[in-house]
């Protein structure tokens, strides 16, 4: 059966909802507040809602008339607001009835048993006909990934507090709270929505807590110290606790959720095994987000402006008239889930044969085109119109990303990058001559700081830390800036050592050799299948040693239920046919067997193409041997591939006659019985979550993708937003220093400004003014001191729209429009000529009865007939 996709799983829960609303009258109302609506128009349109009989969606914030006879659809946020709201609108007043006859509501989150009671014990609740709880509060971005849209969790769980910059502790542990509680949340809504109930797993580095839960962070605030106090004194629950790393307490949390749920639903498919959940954070990988990625997806977003998933195209119709095309770039174009996760060059030969498909002039089209030339051509098609627009998008953003490739020498910069994160050459040799590589890119003007800032970090990390006038050095060469330099030693807040001093260098690298860390999975020497991307994310390590029983419980221990440890030569003999079969999905047996025989992952059958380059014939495999290289297009740019001794235009050109060999040495047969495999999913596989802290990647998304087709099961990945080097590097640059972004949570700013209040009242008594009426200060509770609920209605809680003012009569409206055309006639401060013009103007105003009246100035008379100026006039000269 296919993989689930988020999105329809989601989407078919909101119809589901809707369809179960069946009024006599057929007809029925929907009733959303700001956040439900924008979850629903991440997985849904309107078209879809108004499919399912409804006549129109109103806002729950805004003013609403009473419409007898009509029942409602309530999908709304469970807070106490919106709850008093429903109460409200179904209780019928001495002037007004009830604003619907009956109320159906639905929760995106589970509601408190005090509120049920609440609504159901209210007047409006014999108006109730459905109270459900959906549990669908989520952002799911694609097939297999969702987000929480909440970019300040790096700062939250990071940000350091031994600046002067930094957050009060009061204000950090908010933050926290915040995270904590919107993290378990949605990791619960995922696992409902795909009915798991699974094995928790957590990373564990003993010894380090980072951010404001750290030790540190109790040393470096004067309210640190009476912090652990009070919070080992409260019985708040689900409270943030200090000294313990962040995804253990989320792991517990989530566990603690699940429990309460299962004790009055059943979570699990029959016939498969509990899944398991990996809650982890950026820490685990701090290389991925600084390498340059050359597959589309991650191409794209790092070298093209994206903004929001969208991307204004900008082409010439047939008539030569410029237009501009703002394209989504999500699921719903076929064109970009099929060549998301493919290198770029085999992106472009798909887009190639895509044109040559659609065009119908096979044999009159030359391979040797461009991709401009065929973006050109498309735009005198006249057929097919979405698909034309979709392809010409792809081919300009391929085309955006092959000139930077060109004029940013990408090609000198990557292998340098690859060389420092995966510790060696194409070649299998250690990278002696790293540092003389390293100079002349530091010392090249045409190449952008921000490109050099990638190579000093990664090479920083490679190293374990440098001396101090190393990393001087590299800076000066470098040429970089002070905000430039601190995304480099920031890395520090993230558990990365930058400056490594030499007193005690000898016994710490000891110990830090000992600590048990993901390994990448590296090609063996000369079998890359592409020069420039030898790297894999360790998210890729993390679930295929977990899938062959290899990851170790001391680094990822269970929350409980955990399995006994097998040793590797049972694992071996037990998992010997269930690892990756190829790279594009191809398993083959004999090839495992093969491996495990001699010496399983370290053998060199085990390294060959694409990761592991299962998907290369004897053949393939022979010239890949004898090394080679290939051009993209035109003898350039270089990718430095091996095996690829064809360009895109002959490879396009010979797959007609060659049965469509593609770009990786693949036939179309082979491609296409592939693609079969790749889309089923065994139900009776183990179900594979990820949630990650802090931010994820789009390499790293793309190797969910990979891992669940190669091992034939479903890999979902989540986090709070997904990172791109850029946004990568400046949420670095900026952490710890007056430019971090504001977080966005009321009660900080709420607090913040009744404390600057409270201060400037002091200064006011202090310097003797008197203060007539001292502001009334307010200062809300820290959300680590509520209880749940209250903490939910704090984020979750929308603001009130004022209704609409009631129609003036006409009679009144009248007077006020000639009062102020009297205004116009007479100006006491005005120069005749000033006068005169006013006369003009009013008399236009006149004649035309459909043209709104100008507004008097200042200086004029009120809109009542008084002239209030020279009272003005006689304060400030008084004064």
């Amino acid at each position: 059966m296919p993989a689930k996709s988020l999105q329809t799983l989601v989407k078919q829960r909101y119809l589901n909802a809707l369809h179960t609303v069946q009024p006599a009258s057929r007809w029925k109302n929907l009733v959303v507040d700001a956040h439900t609506m924008e979850y629903m128009n991440a997985v849904m349109r309107m078209f879809d809602i108004l499919e399912q009989n409804v006549t129109k969606v109103d806002r729950i914030e805004k003013h609403r008339d009473p419409e007898p006879g009509i029942e409602t659809a309530y999908i709304l946020c469970p807070t106490t607001q919106n709850v008093n709201r429903i109460i409200q609108d179904m209780t019928p007043t001495h002037d007004r009835p009830a604003l619907y006859d009956a109320a159906h509501v639905f929760f995106v989150d589970a509601i408190s048993d005090e509120l049920v009671t609440k609504l159901t014990n209210s007047k409006a609740g014999i108006r109730l006909k459905q109270l459900v709880e959906l549990f669908i509060n989520l952002w799911p971005v694609e097939s297999q990934a969702f987000l929480l849209k909440h970019p300040s969790s790096f700062f939250s769980v990071f940000q350091p507090m031994d600046t002067k910059f930094c957050p009060s502790l009061d204000e950090a542990l908010a933050l926290m709270q915040d995270e904590l509680d919107i993290s378990t949340q949605a990791i619960l809504n995922v696992c409902i929505t795909l009915n798991e109930n699974p094995l928790i797993r957590y990373l564990h580095v003993p010894g380090r807590v980072l951010g404001p839960l750290s030790p540190e962070a109790l040393s470096d605030t004067v309210e640190g110290s009476f912090a652990v106090d009070d919070f080992s004194k409260s019985d708040i629950a689900g409270r943030v606790q200090i000294g313990v790393p962040f995804p253990q307490q989320l792991a517990h949390r989530v566990q603690a959720a699940l429990d309460d749920y299962t004790k009055n639903q059943m979570l699990g498919d029959p016939g498969r095994p509990r899944g398991v959940l990996f809650i982890t954070d950026r820490t685990m990988d701090l290389v991925s987000p600084f390498l340059h990625e050359f597959t589309y997806q991650a191409m794209v977003y790092d070298l093209v402006p994206i903004q929001d998933n969208t991307y204004k195209h900008t082409y010439k119709n047939a008539e030569g008239i410029t237009e501009e095309l703002i394209a989504e770039l999500n699921d719903s174009d076929e064109i970009w889930t099929r060549i998301r996760h493919m290198h770029v060059a085999e992106a472009i030969q798909y887009l190639t044969r895509e044109f040559k498909q659609h065009m119908g002039e096979a044999s009159q089209f030359s391979g040797e085109m461009s991709i401009n030339g065929m973006r050109d051509m498309l735009v005198a098609l006249p057929h097919m119109q979405q698909t034309k627009e979709k392809l010409s998008v792809h081919l300009s953003l391929a085309q955006l990303c092959m000139d930077k490739f060109e004029h940013s020498k990408l090609a000198a910069q990557a292998m340098v990058e690859q060389n420092a994160a995966t510790g060696q050459t194409p070649d299998g040799s250690r990278p002696r001559s790293l540092v003389e590589d390293m100079v002349p890119i530091l010392d090249d003007p045409s190449i952008t700081n921000a490109d050099k800032v990638r190579i000093i970090a990664l090479y920083i990390l490679s190293c374990d830390g440098v001396q101090e006038e190393d990393c001087r050095r590299l800076f000066q060469h470098a040429r970089l800036t002070g905000g430039e330099t601190a995304t480099v030693t920031h890395l520090t807040n993230l558990g990365a050592r930058v400056v490594r001093e030499p007193s005690s260098s000898s016994l710490d690298a000891i110990f830090r050799k000992r600590r048990k860390t993901l390994q990448p999975r590296l090609p063996a020497a000369g079998q890359a299948e592409y020069e420039l991307s030898r790297w894999q994310p360790l998210l890729r390590t993390l679930l295929e040693d977990h899938l062959l029983g290899r990851l170790e419980q001391s680094m990822f221990p269970y929350v409980r239920d955990a399995p006994p440890e097998i040793p590797l030569s049972e694992q071996i003999s037990q998992r010997s046919m269930s690892f990756s079969a190829s790279a594009t999905g191809m398993a083959t047996s004999v090839l495992h067997s093969a491996i495990n025989a001699t010496g399983g992952k370290d053998s060199p059958l085990a390294r060959v193409g694409a990761g592991f380059g299962f998907d290369q014939s004897s053949s393939t495999r022979s010239n890949t041997l004898r090394g080679g290289t290939t051009s993209l297009r035109s003898a350039r740019p270089t990718w430095h591939q091996k095996g690829r001794s064809q360009s895109v235009a002959s490879l396009s050109t010979s797959s007609a006659n060659s049965g469509g060999a593609g770009a990786g040495g693949v036939t179309t047969a082979t491609r296409n019985t592939s693609s079969a495999l790749q889309e089923m999913s065994n139900p009776s596989a183990q179900r594979m979550l990820v949630f990650m802290v802090g931010g994820i990647t789009y390499s790293e998304m793309r190797t969910a993708y990979e891992v669940g087709k190669r091992n034939n099961t479903e890999v979902y990945l989540g986090s709070s937003h997904v990172f791109t080097p850029t946004s990568y590097m400046e949420a670095l640059r900026v952490m710890g220093t007056p430019r971090q972004p504001i977080p966005p949570d009321l009660h900080v700013d709420v607090r913040r400004k009744a404390q600057q209040a409270e201060q400037e009242q002091l200064l006011a008594q202090q310097q003797g003014k008197k203060i007539k009426q001292p502001h009334i200060l307010k200062k809300p509770k820290y959300p680590q001191d509520l209880p749940p609920q209250d903490r939910y209605d704090l984020r979750n809680s929308t603001a009130e729209e004022a209704p609409p003012p009631p129609p003036m009569p006409e009679k009144n409206s009248q007077r006020l429009v000639n009062k102020l055309h009297k205004g116009h006639d007479a100006q006491p401060n005005a120069t005749p000529s000033q006068n005169n013009s006013s006369k003009k103007t009013s008399g236009t105003s006149t004649s035309d009865p459909n043209a709104l009246p100008e507004m008097p100035s200042v200086m004029g008379k009120h809109r009542f007939g008084r002239d209030m100026s020279k009272f003005k006039h006689a304060l400030f000269h008084k004064k």
